[in-house]
């Protein structure tokens, strides 16, 4: 169901690129996934891509020392096409995630304390 975007003071630098045409209409989920990938990449930068041009942004992310993953990550969310966005219930589950997955350890395994 198509959704109409009404972008509250303060949330506009997160919005989607679709946001911002009159003539298209968005879904909720793949903005939200948008959404995500700007937060992330504030996370990890310290600055928002806005406010950086396309060129540059491109360059940034490949010289970051960042996981391969995490770069992945941070590309299928914040791709501007809304199609072609990482679904969001595949988020979880995207390798990056998987790298926090604990394994249990064993049981008669002691733990170290430094």
């Amino acid at each position: 169901m198509d959704k109409i975007l009404f972008l509250l003071p303060g949330t506009r630098i997160y919005a989607p690129p679709e946001a911002f045409h009159r003539t298209s209409r968005f879904h909720a989920k793949p903005a939200t996934v948008y959404s995500l990938g700007v937060l992330l990449f504030v996370m990890l930068f310290g600055k928002y891509p806005y406010k950086v041009k396309p060129e540059i942004l491109a360059k940034i992310l490949r010289r970051a020392e960042i996981s391969k993953e995490c770069r992945e990550l941070l590309c299928s969310c914040m791709e501007k096409d809304p199609a072609m966005r990482i679904d969001l219930e595949k988020i979880l589950h995207h390798d990056w995630f998987q790298v926090f997955v604990l394994k249990p350890q064993r049981q008669n395994e002691e733990t170290i304390v430094s």
